[in-house]
């Protein structure tokens, strides 16, 4: 059980979490007309271009949100505490956001199918793992 807990050491897993959207989104930010252009593959109107801008601004910002909030919850809270961030932020992830990148279907390309959406998963996956196996840390020092 203990080279369990070594393997899904929650620090690591969240610093995983956070650090993955918040220097992903980066060059995404830094550069939204090119974001677009890559993202979307129909020509765009100035229209179009100004709302699939401002929808690239909307997921890039809360990506590094996401990421941020991940890596401050890594450090400052127990560890406790962070098993149970762990677990339940990845699952909602699972949950909400991974069929969302699989289902749209409304212009994007949608760069997270096939095997990229599969590791999004399974790095979620290992996440949530790690909570539920650290869920209890800290409470027999209660």
């Amino acid at each position: 059980m203990q080279i369990i807990k070594k393997v899904l050491h929650v620090r690591m897993w969240l610093l995983i979490m956070g650090i993955t959207p918040f220097i992903g989104s980066l060059p995404d930010l830094l550069d939204i007309e090119n974001a677009v252009q890559n993202a979307w593959d129909a020509p765009l109107t100035e229209r179009a271009m100004d709302i699939a801008s401002a929808y690239e601004i909307i997921w890039t910002t809360h990506a590094m949100l996401f990421g941020a909030i991940c890596i401050a919850v890594s450090f400052f809270l127990s560890s406790g505490s962070r098993a149970k961030f762990a677990a339940i932020a990845s699952a909602a992830v699972i949950v909400f956001i991974a069929p969302g990148f699989a289902y749209s279907s409304y212009g994007d390309s949608n760069q997270l199918s096939g095997g990229f959406l599969a590791l999004f998963v399974l790095m979620h996956a290992m996440v949530l793992l790690t909570g539920l196996v650290h869920w209890n840390d800290g409470a027999e020092s209660k």
